[in-house]
C-alpha cells in the first residue's frame, strides 16, 4: 500500500471547450495572427466571444468541462485513489461551478473564488489530430497562503503554468513557503517555458522533478544536454534524507516525446527511454501530457524502477488519447484501495 499523505497541486482551473475543425485558417483570420498546431496562445474574453461565433460555423463542439494541466493531473491521481488537494483560483460564475464540480473528490479548501473563470478553447484538427490552445485568463485573486497555514505541511507539490505575471508570482511565493524537505514537481508547459531560464530560475532551482515536452525543453534550454541542466535544478535534493528509499532519487528530468514515447534522465548517469504505447484510434490528444504526469508520479511515489515510471506514464497517456477531455478517466481500471 502507498502511504496516504496529501498531494498538492497548483495551476490553472479552466473551463475547457474542445472544437473539432477542418483547419485553423478561419481562427487565424479572425485573430489576425498565425495559429499553429501544438502551441498555446493568450487571448482576451472579448476575442473569445467573437471566436465562438466563428467556430459555430467552422467547427463542431466535442467537449465542455473542467481543464488545466495541474488540475487534470490532480483529478487523475485522485481517481487512482490518492489524497489530493488543489491550490488556486476560480471564478464565481457558472463556468467556475462546472470546473469545481468536475474536480470530484479533490480537496478544494484552498481554491479562492472571485471574478471570472479562465476559458480555454482547444482546436483539434480532424486530419492530424493536433491541437492549438487559446486561453482567456481568469481571476488573479489567489489565496493568501499565510492565512491558510498549509505550506508548512506540504510534502509533495506539483505545479503547472498560470497564464499571467501575477500567477507566476503566486507560484514563486508558494514555492518559497514550502519546507526544504518537500518534493517539488514542475511541468512548465509552453506558457512558462516561453519565459526562458532566467525568468524561471527561481522555480527551477527548487525543482526535484521536471516534466516537459521536447519543444518546451528546447524553448528553455536550447540544445544543451540534460546532464548539463541538473546544475539548474534542486542541488539540495542530492543531500536530502528521504522518508522512503527511492529507487529513483531526484533531481529528475522527464522529456515527453509524444508518438516517440518518453525518456528519463537522472543525476547518477540514469538515462532510460521507452516507446509510447500503440493507440489504434486517437480521438483527442488534449491533456495526454497531463495524464502522463499522473502515471509517472504515481509510479515514482510507489518507488518503482525508472522504466516502470515511464511505462505507467505512457499507459495513462495512451488511455487519455481514446476519449474527449477527461472522459478517459472512466476507463481507468484497478485503482488501489485506500488504507
Amino acid at each position: 500500500m502507498i502511504e496516504q499523505e496529501m498531494l498538492y497541486f497548483s495551476g490553472a482551473l479552466n473551463l475547457d471547450i474542445i472544437f473539432e475543425i477542418d483547419d485553423l485558417s478561419p481562427v487565424a483570420a479572425f485573430l489576425k495572427k498565425e495559429i499553429r498546431p501544438g502551441h498555446e496562445y493568450i487571448v482576451t474574453h472579448g476575442e473569445l466571444s467573437g471566436l465562438r461565433e466563428v467556430l459555430s460555423t467552422s467547427g463542431r463542439e466535442r467537449y465542455r468541462g473542467g481543464g488545466g494541466s495541474a488540475a487534470n493531473t490532480c483529478v487523475a491521481l485522485s481517481a487512482l485513489g490518492f489524497n489530493t488537494a488543489f491550490i488556486g483560483a476560480c471564478g464565481l460564475d457558472e463556468a467556475g461551478d462546472i470546473v469545481l464540480k468536475e474536480m470530484g473528490d479533490v480537496d478544494l479548501k484552498i481554491v479562492k473564488r472571485a471574478n471570472k473563470t479562465a476559458t480555454c478553447i482547444i482546436l483539434l484538427t480532424k486530419r492530424d489530430k493536433d491541437r492549438a490552445i487559446l486561453v482567456a485568463p481568469g481571476t488573479d485573486a489567489f489565496p493568501l497562503l499565510d492565512a491558510v497555514d498549509v505550506a508548512s505541511n506540504i510534502t509533495f507539490l506539483h505545479l503547472s503554468s498560470l497564464p499571467t505575471q501575477k500567477g507566476l508570482e503566486f507560484h514563486m511565493g508558494l514555492v518559497e513557503s514550502i519546507t526544504d524537505s518537500a518534493i517539488l514537481s514542475l511541468d512548465p508547459g509552453e506558457i512558462y517555458s516561453r519565459l526562458g531560464v532566467d525568468t524561471l530560475s527561481h522555480l527551477l532551482k527548487r525543482t526535484d522533478i521536471l516534466l516537459l515536452t521536447e519543444g518546451e525543453y528546447e524553448m528553455l534550454f536550447g540544445r544543451v544536454e540534460p546532464k548539463e541542466i541538473f546544475n539548474l535544478l534542486n542541488k539540495e535534493a542530492r543531500k536530502r534524507a528521504f522518508k522512503r528509499a527511492w529507487r529513483l532519487k531526484p533531481p529528475l528530468i522527464v522529456i515527453k516525446k509524444g508518438r516517440d514515447g518518453a525518456e528519463l534522465h537522472g543525476i547518477e548517469d540514469v538515462r532510460v527511454a521507452l516507446d509510447a504505447r500503440k493507440v489504434e484510434h486517437i480521438v483527442d490528444n488534449t491533456g495526454a501530457g497531463d495524464a502522463f504526469d499522473a502515471g509517472f508520479i504515481k509510479a515514482w511515489l510507489r518507488g518503482e524502477a525508472p522504466h516502470e515510471c515511464l511505462d505507467e506514464g505512457n499507459r495513462l497517456a495512451a488511455l487519455s488519447l481514446g476519449d474527449w477531455g477527461r472522459r478517459w478517466l472512466r476507463r481507468l481500471e484497478n485503482p488501489y484501495e485506500r488504507e
